[in-house]
């Protein structure tokens, strides 16, 4: 603020949230014999990763004059980018099994991202000649699930293929004896949710000339993979 000559002000703020799950849960016979006369032999993968993010980003700029010329300018981001790239496996692998009863494998993932992104930015430029103000801001949510938190697919390092968030419940060269069902399962939940909000207020006063500039925008990206 000033009294007698010219007032300027600015302001400048960003939040950035990054949050990354990267889990693998496995459940697994590999090359053995397995028996259980009276009973079941059951497998079970489970694995459950929840993200949620916040970031919020707020900046006032005020540049006031008693006299002559004031000017305010505010800007601000606010930046939220999380993934989730995991893996539930169940298997039974290159065996012998013989149960009594039955013989299952389940796996299951429950991966959610809750996403909330706020920015908000005010300027004021207030003088009795002339007052001019400037707000620009920006909210940007990117999630991901079954991507790196680039937004790409990484390769698998044994089969070199893109790699996704994978859930598999299986039997492989395995010889099977049961009493009961033989089954497997693989199950899968995913949700994300992302609410992104961006204000710009900017207000100019002056008795001679005054000028307001604001501008906003938000983005949003939301992208899920699985096998």
């Amino acid at each position: 603020a000033s009294l007698a000559g010219n007032a300027g002000a600015i302001a400048v703020g960003f939040a950035v949230a990054l949050n990354k799950a990267d889990n693998n849960v496995i459940a697994q016979i590999h090359q053995s014999f397995v028996t259980a006369d009276s009973g079941s032999v059951t497998l079970t993968a489970s694995e459950d990763a929840d993200i949620a993010a916040v970031a919020v980003a707020a900046t006032i700029s005020v540049g006031a004059s008693a006299a002559m010329s004031g000017l305010a300018i505010s800007g601000g981001g606010a930046i939220a980018l999380n993934s989730s790239l995991s893996d539930a496996n169940a298997a039974i692998i290159n065996s012998t099994i013989t149960a009594g009863n039955a013989v299952n494998v389940n796996a299951d993932s429950n991966a959610e991202i809750n996403a909330v992104v706020t920015n908000v930015s005010v300027a004021v430029g207030a003088a009795s000649l002339n007052g001019g103000a400037a707000a620009l801001g920006a909210g940007v949510a990117q999630n991901y699930i079954g991507y790196d938190e680039h937004g790409t697919r990484e390769n698998d390092v044994q089969t070199g293929n893109p790699k996704n968030a994978q859930v598999r419940g299986y039997f492989e060269n395995s010889s099977i004896t049961a009493g009961g069902q033989v089954g497997a399962s693989a199950i899968t939940d995913m949700d994300i949710k992302s609410e992104v909000v961006s204000i710009s207020v900017a207000v100019g006063v002056g008795g001679t000339n005054a000028f307001g500039l604001a501008g906003s925008g938000v983005s949003t990206e939301n992208k899920i993979a699985t096998d």
